[in-house]
This record gives structure tokens, sequence and C-alpha cells, in this order.
């Protein structure tokens, strides 16, 4: 018990002994100082590392196609809506070719509507002048 005692009176007073002293008796500390300047680095480090973006996007096709172009190069920055390739879709300008001509036959179904139209408003009004004069 005695030692442990000891001990730790021991450490109360190293510790008061190493412990810097607070007040304005204390003479100042010269502290050694550089001016920095602008340079050139003359020694350069290679270590092995990996470069990853900060951001990454998935890019899919709304249309399944050939490439004709690819309009960008890699590392190129885009933005929202600009084109980075052209694709071919045959399927797709066969799917157009047919519906314009299914447009182009339902314009002349109704020409040929109009016109017979036309015709039974035409014997319309003759029968309808007929019935008045008799």
């Amino acid at each position: 018990m005695k030692s442990i005692n000891a001990f730790l009176i021991s450490i109360v007073a190293l510790t008061l002994c190493v412990a810097p002293t607070s007040g304005q008796g204390g003479a100042p500390q010269s502290v050694e100082t550089t001016r920095v300047i602008s340079q050139q680095l003359d020694k350069t480090i290679t270590i092995p590392g990996d470069l990853s973006p900060y951001q990454s996007v998935d890019i899919r096709a709304k249309v399944s196609g050939f490439i004709e172009s690819i309009e960008v190069d890699r590392g190129t920055r885009v933005s929202q809506g600009d084109a980075i390739a052209v694709l071919s879709a045959p399927e797709l300008q066969a799917q157009r070719l047919e519906a314009e001509a299914k447009v182009q036959r339902i314009d002349s179904q109704r020409a040929e509507a109009e016109a017979k139209l036309a015709a039974a408003q035409s014997t319309l009004a003759a029968v309808q002048a007929n019935l008045a004069s008799s």
C-alpha cells in the first residue's frame, strides 16, 4: 500500500514539473519561418492507381438497329439530348413505309367517299327540284 501511494505521489510530482506554466512571466519563444514561393516541381512519383468517374450512366438505345456512325469520341462531354450515335433500323423503315402506304390508301378512300357524297347530294338536289316542279 505504501508503494502504491509513493508511486502516485511521484507521478503527480513529475506531472507538475513537466506541465507548462501559464502566465506572463515566460520568455518569448523564437520561431523559425520561411517564405513560400511558387515554382515547378522537380520530383515526380509514379504510383499505381485506378481512375473512376464521379458519375456514370448506362446508355441504351430506344430501338434496336445497326450503328451507322458514332458522333462523339471517348471522354467527350455530352449533355442531355445530344446525339451520341446514328442508328439504322431497317424494321422501323419498313414499318414507316407501310404506314405511309396505309395513309395514302385511306386518303384515296376518303376522296372516293367525298365523290360519292357529292354525287348523292347532286342526285338529292335533282330529285328535290323534280318534286318541287311537279
